[in-house]
């Protein structure tokens, strides 16, 4: 209990990645996908909007690429990208998303980019 500072469970050990390895994986996916995914887009700048930097972690990025993949394919298409949006995303979250700006997290995407992949 993060208000109390009390297992929730003290009767039973819950195991679960730190947050650094699940956003190392989202990112992975997101710059590895064959197909874009607005979900992976969507998903990182929602993690950052708390604060999370994805650049202290692209050493531990580029190794999930490099273990899990040996070959990256980056082709995002931002139309692609902002159809996804349209048709996938909104009707799910409506107003709930009007903090969310395509365009700013495809920037950063493209700024991450050639921090985690070395040919």
């Amino acid at each position: 209990d993060p208000v109390l500072d009390e297992a929730l469970f003290p009767w039973e050990t819950i195991e679960c990645l730190a947050l650094e390895e699940m956003m190392a994986e989202k990112a992975r996916a997101a710059l590895t996908r064959k197909e874009s995914a607005i979900r992976d887009f969507f998903d990182i700048r929602y993690v950052q909007k708390s604060g999370f930097d994805f650049l202290e972690i692209q050493e531990l990025i580029s190794a999930k690429i490099t273990e899990t993949e040996g070959k990256y394919t980056i082709d995002w298409q931002y139309n692609e990208l902002k159809k996804q949006l349209e048709n996938d995303l909104l009707p799910v979250l409506g107003d709930d998303i009007v903090w969310f700006n395509l365009q700013e997290i495809y920037d950063f995407m493209l700024t991450l980019k050639p921090h985690i992949l070395k040919p």
